[in-house]
């Protein structure tokens, strides 16, 4: 599910609980009021139904918004990642390879032709940008914490997820 309809979800989820809430409440005055003829056995019962119901609707809410922070979160985390990487190291972790094209002075005449990275080539691409990134921290040019940094950002840049490798790597062996 994409972020937008995440988002949609939960404010579509918050509306249903709150007009639940909205009529159970007007139901409930109206019976207070003695306008609705029902026992009090029978308000309680709907009241506990209509509040479990609500209490569902609360929690759907709560999880779709969980949801969408932690995608919004992500994306921006790549983002900033890739910045880095561009920024940084030169280098751009984009899938595409612009391999050629046509510049005419007319602009609807200009195209340029390219083709998807195979997952091969990126992670050559991301080997190599590690490597360089280890001798910059051998030649003393970053800090070993810059480097931390900077490979991190290479991994998620590059689509590696970085919490699977640092759990494999308890006690410093690589299983």
């Amino acid at each position: 599910m994409s972020s937008l309809d995440l988002l949609n979800k939960y404010a579509e989820l918050t509306e249903a609980w709150m007009d639940k809430q909205a009529k159970l409440d007007n139901y409930v005055q109206q019976w207070l009021d003695g306008t609705t003829q029902m026992s009090a056995e029978g308000v309680q019962q709907l009241v506990d139904s209509s509040t479990q119901q609500i209490e569902q609707l609360k929690a759907s809410a709560s999880q779709a918004q969980a949801e969408y922070l932690r995608i919004t979160q992500e994306e921006t985390m790549r983002k900033n990642a890739v910045r880095s990487v561009k920024h940084n190291l030169g280098a751009s972790p984009d899938e595409l390879v612009i391999n050629g094209g046509v510049l005419s002075s007319n602009a609807k005449d200009s195209y340029l032709t390219g083709r998807q990275k195979t997952p091969e080539e990126l992670e050559f691409e991301r080997n190599q940008l590690l490597a360089n990134i280890k001798s910059k921290v051998m030649s003393k040019e970053i800090t070993l914490a810059e480097a931390s940094k900077l490979a991190q950002d290479v991994n998620i840049a590059y689509g590696v997820n970085t919490q699977i490798e640092q759990e494999n790597t308890q006690g410093g062996m690589r299983r």
